[in-house]
């Protein structure tokens, strides 16, 4: 067995800490594989046009806005928290990647 630089080992432990993050043995895909974010993103694509299929002016309890306008701003409320989500999620990985190339220095 070849030898780990410490980076090489730190650098595994990242991508081993991630793929743990990013997967869930509780949930499980289409091929009952163990579920990643892609199928979450694509469980809730699948589930809101579903849902947009379905609304409609009639009997939306929506506060005086159609239901797609009101599924519209909502959207749009979500896509924000989502942004600032993603944007947190860069960050930390920005600050783990120049933590790497400082101790590659």
């Amino acid at each position: 067995m070849i030898p780990m630089s410490k980076s090489d080992e730190l650098a595994l432990g990242i991508s081993e800490a991630l793929s743990c993050f990013l997967t869930s043995p509780n949930v499980h895909d289409s091929n009952g594989e163990a579920a990643n974010v892609v199928d979450a993103l694509d469980g809730i694509g699948k589930a809101l046009w579903d849902a947009a299929t379905h609304l409609g002016n009639g009997n939306a309890s929506t506060g005086g806005v159609g239901a797609i306008e009101g599924h519209a701003m909502m959207l749009r409320d979500a896509g924000e928290h989502i942004a600032g989500a993603l944007d947190g999620i860069a960050s930390a990985l920005d600050r783990i990647a120049s933590a790497l190339e400082a101790g590659d220095g």
